[in-house]
């Protein structure tokens, strides 16, 4: 949630061109979109954040801006980020470390430096969403099994009757108004159904409005939000026990499937623009196996792919028409993955490849300088 234009990407979608207040475009979860210039196409910083390491750990939470990778953590200990937002040319990045004695703590990091978030009665809390409206930090996440939020590191619980999850995942959008959303999944115990029913739901500026009707599935999480005037776009995914996953999109309560029980269905951000949905995912593609997906209303896009073919698309955004997405590639050997984005499905690495070394992507912001 930001005053400003995103994707998130956590999760994006693409909304008509959205004038933020600072004029950024932020992709993953948040406010976006810019108007375009007449007479000269103006520029934009590229900021993508995720983790880094070999594949059991630890991990370094890094960002990279244009390019240029900004490590936060030094990699001795575990360290995940999870969602950037950037605002006044201010960075911020939500995420979650591992400290000695007391384990997972939800921290953000403001350009570099490591706020600690408050703890209140859990043993472990995560930060997964975070955004800036009128002066105030905004991270959403989970305390235990508790849907939580902090506001300049003071949590709070949803008000809520039904706040247990079995997802630690949300996204935040800010619009040009700062009006602050956070949408979710949580979990709603519904006796004469089944206990595990998933309820997406978003809160506008603390006050509740469910999207969706209990549905008996076994997991599910919200990986994705946009704003688009008075249109409120969601992004996830339920899936059984199994992995069988169906990758969807909510605007408003009206439900559009765009997998149907496939092994890793999944819809990881949204972004809109110009009255086009735009989504990025996971499920089964051409190839066998589960692959990254594209989606321009509800219809699969071409991407170029490198390496042995295997990749993520994790975060979208959009610009003046031109569509970015970030995420991983294969290494050539199959052995590891790097960080990069595509930008109209044009493939640009973030780093050089390393052998047994996995990098993850989890979101983008763009804001035009």
């Amino acid at each position: 949630m930001e005053a400003i234009l995103k994707h998130y990407f956590s999760h994006v979608s693409l909304a008509g061109l959205t004038l933020c207040a600072s004029l950024l475009f932020f992709a993953c979860s948040k406010s976006k979109g810019i108007g375009d210039d007449p007479i000269q196409e103006k520029q934009v910083d590229i900021y993508i954040a995720g983790y880094t390491g070999p594949p059991n750990g630890p991990f370094t939470a890094q960002y990279w801006k244009n390019g240029e990778l900004v490590k936060l953590t030094d990699g001795s200990s575990r360290a995940l980020v999870n969602d950037i937002f950037v605002d006044k040319g201010h960075v911020y990045i939500a995420g979650t470390i591992t400290i000695e004695g007391k384990g997972e703590r939800a921290v953000y990091w403001k350009n570099g430096q490591r706020m600690d978030l408050a703890v209140d009665q859990g043993v472990y809390t995560r930060a997964s969403a975070i955004g800036v409206a009128k002066g105030n930090v905004y991270v959403a996440g989970v305390e235990n099994a508790d849907a939580v939020y902090w506001v300049d590191g003071t949590i709070h619980r949803f008000p809520s009757s039904d706040e247990h999850t079995l997802s630690p995942d949300f996204a935040i959008h800010v619009t040009e108004k700062e009006d602050v959303y956070i949408a979710g999944m949580v979990t709603k115990s519904v006796p004469q159904i089944d206990d595990k029913t998933q309820v997406v739901k978003y809160w506008k500026n603390n006050v509740e409005h469910i999207v969706t009707s209990p549905a008996k599935h076994h997991f599910g999480r919200v990986a994705g939000l946009f704003v688009d005037s008075e249109d409120i776009y969601i992004a996830g995914h339920y899936q059984n026990s199994t992995g069988i996953g169906w990758a969807k999109y909510w605007k408003n309560k009206e439900e559009y499937t765009l997998t149907e029980n496939v092994s890793g269905g999944r819809a990881h951000d949204i972004y809109v623009e110009n009255g086009n949905v735009h989504v990025v995912g996971s499920g089964q593609g051409v190839m066998p196996g589960v692959m990254p997906i594209y989606w321009k209303n509800g219809k699969e896009q071409p991407m170029e792919m490198k390496g042995k073919g295997y990749g993520s698309y994790n975060a979208i955004a959009v610009h003046n028409d031109d569509v970015y997405i970030a995420g991983t590639v294969s290494n050539d050997d199959g052995g590891g993955n790097i960080a990069g984005y595509w930008k109209n499905g044009k493939w640009n690495a973030l780093e050089t490849a390393k052998k047994d070394d996995y990098t993850t992507v989890t979101s983008m912001f763009i804001v035009e300088r």
